[in-house]
């Protein structure tokens, strides 16, 4: 998160610079490989700018990691509709399959989250992302049905984690022989299981 906010059109696109300068040189080499000099190079900034808007490479590294869940659920929410008008197998599928293509565009960024933020879930991005999840889950088991005596809240709240996790496992890197649609012919059969189908 930026420590000050930018009002000038100027300073809001030297944040941006900034921003995107770090998701790049996260994405290719890592936590380790983002600093503040980096970014600064990158973004074709002084190192000064990048100082007047971010504390530190962990406060560029928020910023990066709130855009990245940002930029994921506007992909996501642009999916919704033909979700909902597919049927329930065809949706999931598409679902799980889209989720899991843009943790494996993105695994470094990921992989970062998972292991050196500490609480990236906490943080008012994450937060948001995983109750946004959470709620297109329910919606989901809702307009497609749940296990006779399901509980709607438990089940959206323990599909969401599994698939977080699973994400989570695949920005690691799948097992050798084994692809994306493996995964999801396995969530698929989770998932029957919790609507009972």
């Amino acid at each position: 998160m930026p420590k000050r906010t930018p009002k000038q059109p100027r300073s809001k696109a030297t944040v941006e610079r900034i921003i995107r300068a770090a998701a790049l040189i996260v994405e290719r080499d890592g936590y380790r490989g983002l600093s503040t000099n980096a970014v600064a190079a990158k973004a074709r900034v002084g190192i000064a700018s990048v100082y007047e808007y971010f504390d530190d490479k962990d406060d560029l590294l928020v910023a990066v990691l709130e855009r990245e869940m940002a930029d994921l659920w506007h992909a996501v929410e642009a999916k919704i509709p033909q979700l909902l008008a597919a049927d329930a197998d065809s949706a999931l599928r598409e679902l799980f399959t889209f989720a899991l293509q843009e943790v494996t565009r993105r695994s470094n960024v990921v992989r970062v989250a998972a292991g050196y933020v500490h609480g990236a879930t906490e943080m008012p991005a994450g937060v948001r992302f995983l109750a946004q999840v959470e709620m297109l889950s329910r919606l989901l088991l809702a307009r497609f049905g749940r296990r006779p005596g399901g509980d709607t809240e438990l089940d959206a709240f323990l599909v969401t984690h599994t698939l977080v996790g699973i994400c989570t496992g695949v920005a690691a890197g799948l097992p050798p022989g084994r692809s994306i649609d493996d995964v999801v012919d396995w969530l698929m059969l989770v998932t029957r299981g919790v609507l009972g189908s």
